[in-house]
This record gives structure tokens, sequence and C-alpha cells, in this order.
């Protein structure tokens, strides 16, 4: 019984070192298409001349589409 104990203790402690790589790479690419909204927003603000309402709110909804998970500011949808 306590070879089982241990061997159960050790799969667990095993398995948490895959799983942190896993939502390392996961979190990359949340980062990654991130930084692409919002590039892609900034590239457009750059070829305006500013950021406009219908930018920012592209910007928005493409976050919030993407991030379902991110509440708006103020309890607002776009």
């Amino acid at each position: 019984m306590k070879t089982f104990i241990v061997t159960v203790a050790a799969l667990i402690l095993i398995m948490i070192f895959p799983m942190q790589n896993i939502q390392d790479i996961v979190n990359s690419h949340k980062i990654e298409r991130f930084d692409e909204i919002v590039y892609s927003a900034c590239q457009k603000a750059r070829t305006d001349g500013r950021f406009t309402p219908s930018n920012i709110s592209q910007m928005k909804e493409s976050i919030l589409s993407e991030f379902p998970d991110v509440s708006c500011p103020f309890g607002k949808r776009v």
C-alpha cells in the first residue's frame, strides 16, 4: 500500500511539468494573437492619423471575440 501511494504521488508530480509546458504554449499563443490585433489597429491608426472611434470599436470587437473571458470596462459591450 505504501508503494502504491508513493507511486501515485510521483505520477502526479511528474504530470505537473508537461501540463506547465502546455499552459505556457497556450499563453504564448494568446499573447501573440492579442499582439496581432493591437498591432493591426495601430497600423490602421497610423494610416488614418489617429485612433478613430470605428478603429477602436473594431479593435474591441476583435479582442472580445477572440478572448470571450475578457470583460469590457464599465460593463459596456461594443
